[in-house]
């Protein structure tokens, strides 16, 4: 476990996010176990929760690790300046944020650096949606590390949702 707590100051705002209505009835989101699932309605807040804390950890907020940051337009709100993470001691060995709206620009972005013939031995605009998704994850993913999924079954069959969450798994041993 690297995330213990994630804080929030409490401050009263009346726009979004501050509206939101999980906002209003948090202080500390405490994290005890390997894997956390955040489900709900659309609209109440699940997606910018899980950027705020890409944004706390220095992700590119389109997706990816630490290591490749590129801005398409700049959507994020202002949560992350009234929230901190409580951390344990042990620092993860890698990040990632992997977030189905912005998947497009990651994978142009990934061709047009030529990671994406290193890794994957083919351009990912080559796979199906579907198959990039799990080619990233079984290629580039290394274990002990904080992983961030936003909607990861977008584009996905019922067979390949089943697989990711074995691949997942396999990820958390």
């Amino acid at each position: 476990m690297y995330t213990k707590q994630l804080h929030y100051d409490g401050v009263e705002e009346g726009y979004f996010p501050y509206n939101l209505p999980f906002i209003k009835n948090i202080n500390n989101i405490s994290f005890t176990h390997q894997v956390t699932l955040i489900t709900g309605e659309n609209g109440v807040g699940k997606s910018t929760f899980l950027e705020t804390i890409a944004e706390l950890l220095r992700l590119n907020l389109e997706g990816r690790s630490k290591n490749n940051q590129f801005i398409t337009q700049e959507t994020q709100s202002d949560l992350a300046r009234n929230c901190r993470l409580v951390r344990y001691a042990a620092y993860p060995k890698d990040y990632y944020f992997y977030r189905a709206e912005s998947f497009y620009n990651l994978t142009t972005d990934l061709d047009n650096l030529d990671v994406s013939n290193d890794l994957f031995n083919r351009p990912l605009h080559s796979f199906s949606r579907g198959q990039s998704i799990k080619a990233l994850i079984q290629e580039r993913f290394f274990g002990h590390g904080i992983y961030l999924f936003d909607e990861p079954e977008t584009g996905l069959s019922l067979q390949s949702q089943l697989e990711l969450m074995v691949m997942m798994n396999d990820l958390v041993k």
